[in-house]
């Protein structure tokens, strides 16, 4: 829904990258990253907030619920520092299989 129906093109390459629902079914937070490095994270945060309105009401319908849940978004840096990660194991390696 994010990334296909809503227009906002700072949400176009968005990704959920995890959901949390509480317990009484009342809060959702919304785990996002995003690829386009043009975008800030304080841009790509603003317009979730703006959009939301739209997508509690899409959820409620397509739920079937009576009341939409509360939803927050929260960008999640874990995918760039899972690549940072990566690329300094990949440093490592490549340094041990060097000839001396």
């Amino acid at each position: 829904m994010l990334a296909g129906e809503l227009r906002d093109p700072r949400i176009s390459l968005v990704t959920v990258t995890d959901v949390r629902v509480s317990k009484d079914l009342r809060n959702v937070r919304v785990f996002v990253s995003h690829d386009d490095e043009s975008i800030s994270r304080h841009d790509l945060l603003q317009a979730l907030r703006n959009a939301t309105p739209y997508v509690r009401t899409q959820l409620a319908k397509r739920l079937a619920l009576r009341a939409a849940p509360e939803l927050i978004f929260s960008y999640d840096d874990a995918p760039e520092k899972a690549a940072r990660v990566a690329e300094i194991l990949r440093q490592i390696a490549a340094e041990r299989q060097a000839p001396e």
